[in-house]
């Protein structure tokens, strides 16, 4: 049998008779010595904590449907909206609406073209002779003696007024004055405006006496029919 005793932490084991040294006999009993019932302070480290770890994102997942397989077109899976059907559908009465206007407008064309030409056969057929316009009636010339002359001298040949009026008296025209005028380069004829175009005669019978062509100016306020004023020429 072991008869060491076990070690307890703190408690000295007792020395059994017969073992005492030769110091220890006769001097001074040594003080017992007493036992350390004071428990051991067992020393625990404090738990380190964990360093925390930075969490990363979490990425959800992408779900996924069951989709049956798709053996279609895509355009026969694609839906038309609503509004696209309408759009379609107004564009089609749109053209049919311009086509109706086009065909109404060809057949009035025709009809009315068809009507032009009958109409003008018949007009190019009808055998009624068509109205003449009437001849404008010429207006009658004044007779000599109706036809009132003045006769000026515009020249410094004394007398040659009077010889004038002599002549055109003698053809049967109406002196109704005799005088002078301002000096004038040519021969003039000046005639009332209402009468112009009825001295035909007169015209005629200047253009063999003096060689006047043509009536020099129309004057309203004449006293007579017409005036000659005899010019150097």
């Amino acid at each position: 049998m072991n008869t060491s005793a076990s070690i307890i932490p703190g408690y000295t084991a007792p020395i059994p008779p017969g073992n005492v040294t030769p110091t220890q006999a006769g001097s001074v009993p040594a003080t017992p010595t007493v036992p350390n019932t004071t428990p051991a302070t067992t020393t625990v480290a404090a738990p380190t904590p964990p360093t925390p770890t930075p969490a990363s994102p979490t990425v959800p997942a992408p779900k996924t449907t069951n989709t049956p397989p798709n053996n279609k077109p895509d355009n026969e899976n694609e839906v038309i909206p609503l509004e696209k059907k309408n759009s379609k559908l107004y564009r089609i009465g749109i053209i049919l609406l311009m086509l109706i206007l086009a065909s109404t407008v060809s057949i009035f064309y025709i009809r009315t073209q068809t009507q032009t030409t009958i109409a003008e056969k018949e007009v190019n057929s009808d055998p009624t002779p068509k109205a003449s316009l009437a001849p404008t009636p010429e207006i009658s010339s004044l007779e000599k003696n109706e036809i009132s002359l003045e006769i000026l001298n515009g020249t410094s040949t004394k007398g040659l007024a009077g010889k004038t009026a002599e002549k055109f008296e003698k053809l049967g025209y109406e002196i109704k004055k005799i005088g002078n005028a301002d000096d004038a380069e040519n021969h003039e004829l000046h005639v009332k405006t209402e009468f112009a175009n009825q001295l035909s005669k007169l015209l005629k019978d200047v253009k063999e006496e003096l060689e006047i062509e043509e009536v020099t100016e129309k004057v309203d306020d004449l006293s007579s029919t017409a005036r000659i004023i005899l010019g150097k020429n």
